[in-house]
């Protein structure tokens, strides 16, 4: 697999982990406010995870792009 398509796929996750972010956000707010907060604690851990994923997704892609500058430049 090249740069191009590796960058793109990444981009791609980075975007759906981005979606599941945003989607888990509005669920807990919705659910915390429709049960309460007492019934819902635990599932403060989703965000989290999307927002940890999210960033570990993005620093790999950009990574990968220096990388990609990097060999583009030697050559």
């Amino acid at each position: 697999m090249d740069f191009e398509k590796a960058i793109r796929l990444h981009k791609t996750v980075e975007r759906f982990w981005l979606i599941v972010l945003i989607l888990s956000v509005l669920a807990t707010i919705y659910f915390s406010y429709k049960e309460g907060i007492a019934e819902n604690k635990f599932m403060i851990v989703v965000p989290v995870l999307a927002a940890l994923w999210y960033m570990f997704r993005r620093g790999f892609r950009k990574r990968l792009e220096r990388q990609y500058k990097e060999q583009q430049g030697d050559q």
